[in-house]
């Protein structure tokens, strides 16, 4: 039976796991490894584990690495990136300047005539790029990066109410999302009824938004479903085996138009000159750009054919001429 194979590495600010996900008709997932890492360690942690990993890796990055936000535009507006990055930059503690940035529009927007829903994820750029670097120094090709809420999120994209997710792990991480989109994130080293209820109020006087459902998943096995219940009777409160590896392991829209993918990679991963659209018709051979390149072969076979033709003409020509002058 034919089965698929996605290496998933997650990583925090000090722990990486690496995860093979075989993808078939049994969903396995076999964890490589968790370790410590640094900069330092982690190229021979990798190559330690190249065996196990294959040749390409999918990265998974946690939220004390990563800021995850949303912007709201007016339907109709350009999604022009200077703008974005500016309403973005509200919300991000950190210099966008420092960071390596995109964003990507959630489609469609949840309700007709409502702002659209622009995703933006940045990551601060010497982090990224050294772990970049080190991970393809290692002999991995990188395919995707994306935050771990996000990964969550793509669970409960057909939602239309909004949703309160609740990863917890080493830490709690809190996540508003709607439509797939990440709204807000909190990360908590431990919480409570109080906790969410903060999370909720803060969701109201932000967004306008009061969540009806939230859903735990995660290391959930000390997790009193009944208590969070009987607290707020007008939330329903679930507890799902939902794993952001696996969901990462499946996404497939990897690879589209700039403003539809999130692009995690600094320039210098693609080329310093490469525009988005550049990038996506070298790494997915786009009709477009197939389309050019057949243009450019046939024009410069019509190019040779033309001069042949010449030739010809010339050839004939001084024939001619050579006929009635010299022969009568």
């Amino acid at each position: 039976m034919f089965t698929n194979k996605k290496t998933v590495i997650f990583i925090t600010k000090s722990k990486i796991k690496i995860a093979s996900i075989i993808m078939g008709d049994k969903l396995t997932e076999n964890i490589i490894g968790e370790i410590n890492y640094s900069l330092v360690n982690l190229q021979g942690i990798l190559a330690k584990f190249k065996k196990d990993i294959g040749d390409s890796v999918r990265l998974l990055l946690n939220e004390d690495i990563v800021y995850t936000v949303a912007v709201f535009l007016s339907i109709g507006i350009a999604l022009d990136k200077n703008t974005i990055g500016q309403k973005a930059q509200e919300l991000i503690p950190e210099d966008l300047n420092n960071t390596i940035w995109d964003f990507k529009k959630v489609s469609p927007a949840p309700l007709s005539g409502a702002p659209e829903i622009i995703q933006v994820v940045a990551v601060n750029k010497v982090l990224l790029e050294g772990l970049i670097q080190t991970i393809t120094k290692a002999g991995l090709h990188i395919e995707v990066i994306e935050p771990l809420l996000i990964a969550l999120a793509r669970f409960v994209k057909n939602k239309e109410t909004p949703v309160i997710m609740i990863y917890v792990n080493d830490e709690i991480l809190l996540g508003l999302v709607q439509k797939g989109a990440v709204l807000a994130t909190q990360c908590l080293r431990s919480f409570d009824i109080n906790s969410i209820n903060q999370f909720i109020a803060f969701s109201k006087e932000k967004f306008g938004i009061v969540p009806k459902e939230v859903i735990f998943s995660g290391n959930t096995k000390g997790i009193d479903i009944n208590q969070y219940q009987q607290s707020l009777k007008n939330i329903i409160f679930q507890i799902q085996d939902i794993n952001p590896l696996i969901s990462l392991a499946y996404k497939e829209d990897i690879k589209g138009k700039d403003e539809q993918i999130l692009n995690l990679f600094p320039s210098s991963f693609w080329g310093a000159s490469a525009t988005p659209e550049s990038r996506f018709a070298r790494d997915s051979g786009s009709s477009a750009s197939m389309t050019k390149n057949v243009k450019k072969h046939n024009f410069s076979k019509t190019t040779i054919l033309a001069v042949f033709l010449i030739i010809a003409i010339v050839t004939l020509m001084a024939l001619i001429l050579y006929k009635i002058y010299f022969l009568g």
